[in-house]
C-alpha cells in the first residue's frame, strides 16, 4: 500500500464522536432523507480499495433494514456480498453522511434486484461547520486557478464556497494532488469583488456521479494564508450569493 492510498483509506474511516446519531429514529429519518432524491451514494469496501456507487430507496424501520440500489457492475456486487463492511458516504443539503452497512444481502425489493442490510448502528453526519458554505452559480461557474510548473494554470471548478475553503470538480480530470498536500500559489477571481489568493490544503477526494452521468472526482480544499483583506472580499461574495438565492 502506497502511503497515498494509506492516507486516503485513513481519512475514509476517520471520524469525530461527538458527530454520531445513535438512536433509531435519528437514523431513521437521515436514511429517509438520503432516500426522497435519492441521494448518490459512494459505497466503500476492502479497506477503502473498492466502491460502487448506489443510494437508499427504501428504509424498513419495523424490520430493522435499510435498502439500497443495486450496482451496476455484477463483479463488484459479487465482491460487495462477500464483504464484512461497507462504509457509504455521500452528501446531503452540502452536509456529509457516512454510514457503515454489515451483513449485507441480495433481495427484491418493489420487484426490483436490490441490497438490504440491517440498519446501521450509527450515521455519521457533522451537525456544526466551521464556515457555512454557499452554492455557487452554475452557468457561469468560479474557478480556482492553481499554478502548474511550466504549463497554464490548471483551473477547478468550484460546486460550493465558503471563507475556509471549496468543493471543487477538475474538468481535466487531470489533478491528482495527495491528501494534505498543500498547493501554493493558488487564487479565485470573485466577480464585481476581485482576485482573492491563498494556498490550497488537499483535504478530501471522493469519486462521485454528476447529474450528467459522469463520474468525477471531488476534492475538498482548505484555504490557507488568507489575508484579512481576502477574507472580507469573500464574506462580502458570499452575503451577495446568499442574498441572491432569496430572490
Amino acid at each position: 500500500m502506497t502511503e497515498q492510498d494509506h492516507s486516503q483509506r485513513t481519512a475514509l474511516f476517520d471520524i469525530q464522536e461527538q458527530y454520531l446519531l445513535r438512536s433509531k429514529p435519528e437514523i431513521t429519518r437521515v436514511l429517509r432523507d438520503l432516500a426522497k432524491k435519492p441521494d448518490i451514494i459512494t459505497a466503500y469496501f476492502d479497506g477503502g480499495s473498492l466502491f460502487f456507487l448506489t443510494a437508499v430507496i427504501g428504509v424498513l424501520p419495523e424490520r430493522d433494514m435499510v435498502v439500497l440500489d443495486y450496482g451496476t457492475e455484477d463483479a463488484l456486487n459479487e465482491l460487495a456480498l462477500q464483504a464484512e463492511r461497507l462504509v457509504c458516504v455521500t452528501r446531503h443539503e452540502h452536509v456529509s453522511v457516512r454510514f457503515t452497512c454489515t451483513g449485507l444481502q441480495r433481495a427484491k425489493y418493489q420487484g426490483r434486484q436490490v441490497f438490504a442490510a440491517p440498519l446501521p448502528e450509527s450515521v455519521y453526519r457533522p451537525q456544526r461547520r466551521e464556515f457555512f458554505r454557499v452554492v455557487t452559480p452554475t452557468v457561469t461557474p468560479l474557478k480556482v486557478r492553481v499554478p502548474r510548473p511550466g504549463a497554464d494554470p490548471l483551473l477547478l471548478t468550484v460546486v460550493d464556497l465558503s471563507c475556509g475553503g471549496a468543493a471543487l470538480y477538475d474538468p481535466e480530470q487531470s489533478f491528482e494532488p495527495a491528501p494534505g498536500e498543500l498547493i501554493k500559489g493558488c487564487g479565485i477571481e470573485l466577480p464585481g469583488f476581485g482576485f482573492v489568493a491563498f494556498d490550497l490544503e488537499i483535504r478530501s477526494q471522493v469519486p462521485v456521479m454528476r447529474s450528467a452521468g459522469t463520474a468525477q472526482v471531488r476534492i475538498g480544499g482548505q484555504f490557507r494564508g488568507l489575508t484579512i483583506d481576502g477574507t472580507a472580499l469573500l464574506q462580502r461574495y458570499l452575503h451577495k450569493l446568499q442574498l441572491d438565492s432569496k430572490r
